[in-house]
C-alpha cells in the first residue's frame, strides 16, 4: 500500500470540504471557478457556462461518458446574479437542475472504458438488414406491388444499411434523388422493419428543417404503424420524461436540434448504445438558408454523435455539392446522386425594359 500515490495538495484545494469552512455552496464555487478560468484560459466560466462545456468535453474525448443527473435545486447558479429567484417577490424558485458527470475509469484504455460503460459501442455493428431482406421489407411496407422507384433509390438504401456504426466517428453519405423520388424510404423502411422484431432495439433521428415537414413525417409514419415521436421543444420540463422515451423514430425541427436539451437526449441514447442514424432531410437548406436562419450552421455538429449521418436532398447542384461537403465537414461523404432534371419544366430567361410592367404581369399570371 505504500507505493500507492495520494491526492496532491493542489487538488484536495478543489475537490475536498474545509473542515473549517465546510462545503463550498453554488455560489461560493462559480465565483471562484470564475476567477481561476479567467486567469488561466482567459474565459470566465461560472457553473452554469460550465456545464455546457462538460458536455463538450464528453463528444470529444474517447471513453468519457457524460452522465445527466436531475434534481430539485434553489438557484442553479447561473451567470446572473438574480438566477433561481422570481424578481417580482425575491423568492426562491423550485427549478430542475441537470448535472454533468463524467464517468470514466483511468487504470483501463479509452477502448475499455467505452465498452465498459457505453455497452460495447466502440465495435462496429453488423448491418441489420441484407440485401434481399430490404427488397422484401419494402414489399411489406407499401404492398406487393412495390419496386424501388430507381437504381439510385435501391442503391442508396443497400448502403445506408451497410454504413459503419461504431459510436466514434461518422460515416456519412450524401444521396441526391429528384422530388417524388422516394427519400423517405431511406429512413422509414429500417424502423418498420425494427418494429416487426419488437420493441426495443436501435433508434433514428430524423432532422428537418421546416416544422410543416415534421408534422407530415409524422402522419405517414403513423400511417405506417411506425413507433414515431416528435420533439417537441415547448415541453416543460416536468414532462422531460414523455419527451425522452425511446422511439423508433425521432423527428425533430432544424432550429432546435443543436440545443442543449435535445442534444442531451442525443448523447442519452448514444450512451447506451440505441443511436443508429441520424437523418437530415433537405440538407441543401444547410447552404441556401443559413443567412437568415443561422441556427441551420449548427448543425455542423451533427456528425459528433459517432453514428452514420445521412443527408438527404432533391436540390443539390453539383456547384453546390462542394460548398456542402466543406461546410458540414463532410469531404469524405459517399454521394449517390439521381438525375433531378424535370422534362415538363424549362427555365428561360428574358429582359424586359423599365417600363415593362405589361409583360411582368403576363407572365405572373402562369
Amino acid at each position: 500500500m505504500s507505493g500507492i500515490r495520494g491526492t496532491s495538495d493542489k487538488l484536495g484545494l478543489w475537490l475536498w470540504k474545509s473542515p473549517e469552512k465546510g462545503l463550498w455552496d453554488t455560489e461560493r464555487l462559480s465565483r471562484h471557478l470564475a476567477v481561476v478560468s479567467g486567469a488561466t484560459i482567459g474565459v470566465r466560466l461560472t457553473v452554469a457556462s460550465y456545464r455546457h462545456v462538460a458536455i463538450e468535453f464528453g463528444r470529444c474525448i474517447k471513453g468519457l461518458i457524460i452522465r445527466q443527473v436531475e434534481m430539485d435545486a434553489v438557484g442553479v447558479g447561473g451567470d446572473h446574479p438574480d438566477d433561481g429567484y422570481d424578481p417580482a417577490t425575491g423568492e426562491a424558485r423550485r427549478v430542475q437542475r441537470i448535472d454533468y458527470l463524467w464517468d470514466l475509469q483511468s487504470t483501463h484504455s479509452s477502448a475499455t472504458a467505452r465498452d465498459h460503460y457505453a455497452g460495447g459501442g466502440s465495435a462496429a455493428r453488423q448491418p441489420a438488414f441484407t440485401e434481399a431482406e430490404l427488397d422484401a421489407g419494402l414489399k411489406r411496407m407499401l404492398g406487393e406491388d412495390a419496386v424501388w422507384k430507381s437504381d439510385e433509390q435501391r442503391q442508396g438504401m443497400y448502403h445506408i444499411a451497410s454504413m459503419a456504426n461504431n459510436s466514434v466517428r461518422s460515416d456519412m453519405a450524401i444521396v441526391v434523388l429528384p422530388t417524388g423520388g422516394g427519400k423517405s424510404v431511406f429512413f422509414l423502411l429500417p424502423a418498420f422493419m425494427e418494429d416487426e422484431r419488437g420493441l426495443g432495439g436501435p433508434i433514428s433521428i430524423v432532422v428537418v428543417p421546416f416544422v410543416a415537414l415534421a408534422d407530415d413525417l409524422m402522419t405517414r409514419a403513423e400511417e405506417l404503424r411506425i413507433d414515431c415521436m416528435k420533439w417537441n421543444s415547448d415541453v416543460q420540463d416536468c414532462d422531460r420524461e414523455e419527451r425522452q422515451r425511446d422511439a423508433r423514430l425521432v423527428v425533430v425541427s432544424a432550429d432546435v436540434a443543436a440545443s442543449a436539451g435535445f442534444t442531451s437526449y442525443v448523447e442519452s441514447i448514444r450512451a447506451r448504445g440505441l443511436l443508429e442514424r441520424i437523418f437530415f432531410d433537405e440538407c441543401h437548406t444547410f447552404v441556401t438558408d443559413v443567412g437568415y436562419r443561422t441556427s441551420l450552421g449548427l448543425l455542423v455538429g451533427l456528425h459528433r454523435h459517432g453514428c452514420p449521418l445521412v443527408m438527404l436532398t432533391a436540390t443539390l447542384p453539383v456547384k453546390m455539392e462542394k460548398w456542402l461537403r466543406e461546410h458540414m465537414l463532410a469531404e469524405e461523404a459517399t454521394i449517390i446522386r439521381a438525375a433531378t432534371t424535370r422534362v415538363n419544366i424549362r427555365y428561360r430567361v428574358e429582359k424586359v425594359r423599365a417600363d415593362g410592367a405589361s409583360s411582368i404581369e403576363d407572365y405572373t399570371k402562369y
